[in-house]
């Protein structure tokens, strides 16, 4: 299954939770937030995209990560069967 967690305001996290064992396996990053501007103000609402025939997941707005944010991008991750990879579209 897939778990989308609203976090703060206007921010969101996204894990995969394995039923059979109970463990979830979060994506890399902390969370994910809209696209923003140049000044980091929401500008638009972030989207997320499965494709059922590639096990693909993608993220498009901006994803926070400790020390680490990617603004406006789309950003894509296969699981592996122990974590999430980041994939090219």
């Amino acid at each position: 299954s897939i778990v989308v967690h609203k976090g703060m305001k206007d921010s969101k996290s996204i894990v995969a939770f394995d039923n059979n064992t109970g463990i979830a396996y979060p994506l890399p990053f902390d969370y994910y937030g809209g696209f923003v501007d140049e000044k980091g103000f929401d500008i638009d609402e972030p989207g997320v995209g499965y494709n059922f025939n590639e096990d693909k997941i993608c993220i498009s707005g901006t994803t926070y990560a400790y020390r680490d944010v990617v603004e406006n991008t789309i950003s894509c991750f296969k699981f592996n069967g122990l974590e999430f990879e980041k994939v090219f579209q």
